[in-house]
């Protein structure tokens, strides 16, 4: 018994490892809940997603703290609608594209740059502290306004 338990948590690690495109993930649904902080306030964010690896169409349900539906794609076609509301707004951008999105990074074992490299980003540096490696990013010009309320 204690070998089949060693044997499904290397396969798992392992399989986690490659990234679950080998084992031909067809959909997968998770639930979220983020918290961040700002100017001592906290904003908290529920969703639950559901992600279809054959045409990249991610759908997101926002339920806190508004309802929403936000749908994505591979190519950046993005819609939300607002159940309030009862309106929709679209637009299309590749950053808005499904494979930008973090779960396509760890689902296709490419977690350890969560795909920034492949959107632009430029590697700072690499920093080691308390057991952990900490990366610094300088963003593409084309988000450098998304990011510059770090720099002051």
């Amino acid at each position: 018994m204690k070998h089949k338990a060693t044997i499904f948590f290397v396969l798992f690690f392992a399989f986690s490892a490659m990234g679950f495109h080998f084992l031909s993930v067809e959909r997968i649904m998770l639930q979220m809940h983020s918290q961040s902080l700002h100017k001592g306030k906290r904003a908290d964010v529920n969703a639950d997603l559901f992600y279809q690896s054959l045409d990249g169409r991610l759908v997101t349900r926002y339920t806190e703290p508004v309802d929403q539906v936000m749908i994505t794609n591979n190519k950046g076609e993005m819609a939300i609608y607002n159940e309030k509301d009862n309106t929709v707004y679209r637009t299309q951008s590749l950053e808005y594209s499904s494979e930008n999105n973090l779960i396509y990074f760890f689902l296709q074992g490419k977690a350890s740059d969560l795909g920034l490299g492949q959107i632009g980003f430029q590697l700072m540096e690499t920093l080691f502290e308390d057991g952990l490696m900490i990366t610094r990013w300088f963003p593409p010009s084309g988000m450098y306004h998304l990011f510059n309320f770090w720099a002051k």
